[in-house]
């Protein structure tokens, strides 16, 4: 039988993250990326932030995922002040309304030529050899990766990305990331 690898074995570095960010073309896109990588909340959670899903006084996010499931994510300071200057002084409204409609947002497509560029920019190649390019759920699994590295719990990886159960989140993030066990046994192989 045939095991194949899943897509969420290819994270991104933290150093490769912080590139992106840091070469990111402008403030709007670098949020955007930065909302993806810190957050670990999908494309589609991004663009439907409005003012009102913010709570400033509690650095915490509202976020509606999929079937309509309402879940809270934190957010760092730098973030909050980052949200509050991409507001620009509006009290309502989409994070990332549409330039022609405000009462509309960014679509999907958009935030996926974003991360595009962004990762052309700086020069960061999907780790994935099958892949092209980088794409939005890519900062999702590097999310979880970086999560369960620094030791956090499942049921908390779990409420922070909305999955249903504990074991969708470990199916998903249970696995070992590809150049991690690269590392490790070239580690291990030394002595040959």
């Amino acid at each position: 039988m045939k095991t194949q690898l899943k897509e969420s074995q290819f994270p991104l570095s933290r150093k490769d993250v912080l590139k992106i960010i840091d070469r990111t073309e402008n403030f709007r896109d670098r949020l955007i990326i930065k909302l993806l990588a810190y957050t670990g909340i999908r494309r589609d959670e991004v663009i439907n932030i409005t003012y009102s899903d913010v709570n400033f006084k509690e650095n915490l996010l509202r976020i509606v995922g999929k079937g309509q499931k309402v879940r809270y994510v934190p957010i760092t300071g730098d973030v909050k002040t980052d949200i509050l200057k991409q507001f620009d002084g509006r009290k309502r409204g989409f994070l990332f309304p549409a330039k022609r409609l405000k009462r509309t947002h960014l679509k999907a497509e958009q935030i996926n030529r974003i991360v595009i560029a962004a990762g052309d920019r700086a020069g960061v190649k999907h780790p994935n050899p099958d892949r092209k390019q980088l794409y939005p759920h890519l900062f999702r699994h590097t999310f979880a990766h970086l999560c369960r590295e620094r030791g956090m719990d499942w049921p908390v990886l779990r409420d922070l990305l909305g999955h249903t159960t504990v074991s969708v989140t470990m199916d998903q993030y249970g696995r070992t990331p590809l150049e991690k066990i690269k590392t490790d046994y070239r580690e291990v192989m030394a002595f040959a």
